[in-house]
């Protein structure tokens, strides 16, 4: 890290503001908004030192798969 934010801190700000701006992008089976929590907090990780472009896709391909069943799963009908 160069003089930035901290992982932690960058998914944190970078969360806040996909979700302050509406850059929302719904799932309707699971009745969520994945990308939003999702690729601020994968972006912030890829930071990290021996993180690569590859191993950030696969990671959020699982997290999405993840999140997107768990939705359906639980409650489709709830927001």
């Amino acid at each position: 890290m160069s003089g930035g934010y901290s992982p932690a801190a960058a998914a944190f700000y970078n969360g806040n503001l996909a979700h302050s701006l509406d850059f929302d992008d719904p799932h309707a089976g699971g009745s969520i908004h994945p990308s939003a929590p999702i690729v601020p907090a994968a972006l912030a990780a890829a930071e990290m030192p021996g993180v690569d472009g590859h191993e950030l896709s696969r990671a959020l391909w699982r997290v999405y798969e993840v999140q997107i069943r768990l939705s359906i799963a639980l409650n489709p009908t709830e927001h």
